[in-house]
């Protein structure tokens, strides 16, 4: 997601990129939960989603300290 908003940041300076793309992210976490709820998976594939969904999470939560998207860095990842 990182990548995404610093190449719509790039294309459109104006739009309010981190916003818009926490709202995708949420609508297609939405949509994986109800689809979870709604379905029986056979095995192995119900734990494997979940397991996707949660490092998903995490990995998201944590995104923004591996990269910045200020002009002079332009996606480079952040040094440790």
């Amino acid at each position: 997601a990182d990548n995404a908003a610093i190449l719509l940041l790039q294309r459109y300076p104006a739009m309010p990129v981190v916003e818009f793309l926490n709202d995708e992210l949420a609508g297609h976490t939405r949509m994986l939960h109800r689809v979870m709820a709604e379905e029986c998976f056979p095995a192995p594939w119900g734990p494997l989603i979940e397991a996707m969904a949660a490092i998903r999470a995490q990995y998201y939560q944590t995104s923004t300290s591996r990269y910045r998207s200020d002009a002079a860095g332009g996606g480079q990842r952040a040094s440790a």
